[in-house]
């Protein structure tokens, strides 16, 4: 598959959070057009797991081609990139509740700041904790911080040892423990009882490593050229494609059955938090339906109806404006946050906005996604013009 329709699918998932976080805080009922309404698999879940394969991918070249220590000081510095990216994230979002009401006002509510704000600010710069919406900035800067021993090793030959490692992080988070001993944290700190965020981000970085990292896994792989997809148009690729087909069908009746409603958070086996063991059974089964249908445009043995599905996926995600929005993502995506926080601040009460209002609202928002892309785009060009213009 080609970078571009890697993007092309980050720019979806990118519009596709955009629309979830920010059509829920305003009550708009176009992001009820989504595939959410049909299964377990977020935009989060792809978001990670693609961006741990472009970093491989990218950076695994650099290791491959030059050395480990250049491959090294090229992620950190990325690292310190986002973390930057972050920070200013955090600080326009304590800046708007303090100038908008404080730790009782709308936007101090709803990013969960307590009356002693600084502990707030601090966890949230220090990683351990942040506002509602942020979570995956944070996961990133530590994902990308372990990313150069991934890559090391694994072009070392242990690949057996990191899968265990990162199976056996993903089967800790699992057990709670991290859970429970985070929220007697924040008892035991009073960081609860003062209205604030308490220890802990929303997504479990125990078990959402296993995103990240499998991504990781097929980036190196494509890196290197030894992705072989080959098996997918043997008996068995086909045979296993149809099985995740019917396990499709089942995963939509749980999700649409009213007894499970919404999001049956009681059935611990659904657990989004800590990307517990059905909904990581249905990414799987999403990614090999996904994975089988993009590359089947260029298999010999494909029917054709798969053929045309395939072609359809594959100019859907190679559209320009998704493609755009995913060559620009970490923008787009601290953006899409602020939007949020900024809305919040200008409407202090914006259950009072009809229907056409509220939904008008939420398309612009989705345009807006557009801004932070185009600045970035026109930042990287005049870089680029100086930099030819010095040489």
């Amino acid at each position: 598959m080609r970078l571009s329709l890697l993007d092309g699918f980050r720019g979806f998932f990118l519009i596709m959070m955009m629309s979830t976080h920010f059509g829920r805080t305003f009550g708009a009922e176009l992001r009820h057009l989504s595939h959410h309404r049909f299964g377990f698999v977020e935009d989060a879940q792809g978001f990670v797991f693609l961006s741990g394969l472009v970093v491989a991918l990218v950076y695994g070249k650099i290791l491959l081609r030059h050395s480990e220590w250049q491959m090294t000081r090229s992620l950190l510095k990325r690292v310190g990139t986002i973390y930057i990216w972050h920070v200013m994230l955090i600080v326009a979002i304590f800046g708007l509740a303090y100038f908008s009401g404080g730790p009782d006002g709308n936007v101090g509510s709803f990013a969960g700041i307590g009356q002693k704000g600084w502990q707030d600010f601090f966890l949230s710069i220090t990683l351990v904790s942040g506002p509602a919406y942020i979570d995956i900035l944070p996961m990133y800067v530590i994902f990308l911080g372990l990313t150069p021993a991934f890559l090391i090793l694994l072009n070392r030959g242990h690949g057996t040892l990191l899968a265990c490692i990162v199976i056996g992080c993903w089967l800790f988070a699992q057990t709670y423990i991290l859970n429970i001993e985070l929220n007697y944290l924040s008892q035991v700190s009073g960081i609860e009882e003062d209205g604030g965020q308490g220890f802990g981000l929303i997504f479990n970085r125990f078990a959402w490593q296993l995103l990240f990292f499998a991504g990781a896994l097929f980036g190196m792989a494509l890196a290197k050229g030894d992705l072989d997809l080959s098996i997918l148009g043997t008996h068995m690729g086909k045979t296993v494609f149809y099985a995740c087909l019917t396990a499709i069908v089942i995963f939509a009746i749980m999700k649409i059955y009213p007894r499970f409603g919404h999001d049956n958070q009681e059935l611990v086996a659904m657990d989004r938090w800590n990307l517990s063991a059905l909904r990581l059974l249905n990414f799987i089964v999403v990614l090999y339906i996904l994975t089988y249908l993009c590359s089947a445009a260029g298999r010999e043995n494909s029917s054709g109806f798969v053929r045309v599905v395939s072609e359809f996926l594959i100019r859907i995600f190679n559209w320009k404006p998704f493609v755009f929005l995913g060559q620009h993502s970490l923008q787009v995506y601290a953006f899409h946050v602020l939007v949020i926080y900024v809305a919040l601040a200008l409407l202090p009460d914006p259950g009072r906005l009809d229907i056409v209002g509220r939904n008008l609202l939420f398309l612009v928002a989705i345009a807006s996604l557009y801004i932070p892309a185009f600045w970035n785009h026109t930042l990287k060009a005049k870089r680029l013009l100086a930099q030819e213009r010095g040489a």
